[in-house]
């Protein structure tokens, strides 16, 4: 993590393009693929009791992965709802415009281009593996497996609710946040 996050093509926010921003956004949402990813709309970002989220509807392909997933405070810190906003101003709808028509885009250019040249290229260690990492740090971090298993979409969100006697959404936003990376980008440290 440490190697590929402190690349210096991480090393200003401000400047981040498809690639950061997927494979950030990747990391903190376990995503369950690249494909998921490029279909993310514009119109699924947004508040949700004062909770900014991503509503995987449209981008997921089973009923149990159409959720609801918060935005990681880091994510916030790097300026994603940022990018978000500029995207929409320049009348865009996809989070991730130049994606849409190759959907293995970034998972291709991480896996066979990036990985190689940080000298980590294996096959253990792929696009994918992000969203095993977020699970395991949830896990770590304490976060109730029922939690865990609602924010990467292995849990119907709706049927927690009924057990779980406070909101789903401010729920998982606790404990996604309990997760602490330590990215080694200087936005962070602030």
């Amino acid at each position: 993590m440490q190697k590929i996050f402190g690349d210096p093509i991480f090393a200003d926010p401000a400047s981040y393009g498809m690639n950061q921003w997927a494979l950030l956004v990747m990391l903190y949402t376990g995503v369950r693929n690249s494909s998921e990813m490029a279909r993310m709309q514009l119109a699924n970002i947004y508040e949700e009791q004062g909770i900014p989220v991503f509503f995987l509807a449209d981008a997921s392909k089973n009923q149990r992965s159409k959720r609801l997933v918060p935005i990681h405070n880091d994510l916030i810190r790097f300026g994603l709802l940022d990018y978000v906003k500029r995207l929409r101003a320049s009348g865009q709808t996809l989070l991730f415009p130049e994606w849409a028509k190759r959907p293995d885009k970034v998972n291709d250019w991480f896996n066979n281009t990036f990985l190689v040249k940080l000298g980590i290229k294996s096959k253990h260690k792929v696009f994918y593996c992000f969203r095993h990492t977020l699970a395991t740090e949830l896990a770590k971090a304490g976060v109730p497996r029922e939690l865990s298993k609602m924010i990467s979409g292995h849990a119907p969100q709706e049927v927690a609710s009924v057990y779980i006697h406070a909101s789903p959404i401010i729920l998982m936003s606790d404990a996604l946040n309990k997760v602490k990376f330590g990215l080694p980008v200087s936005r962070l440290k602030e």
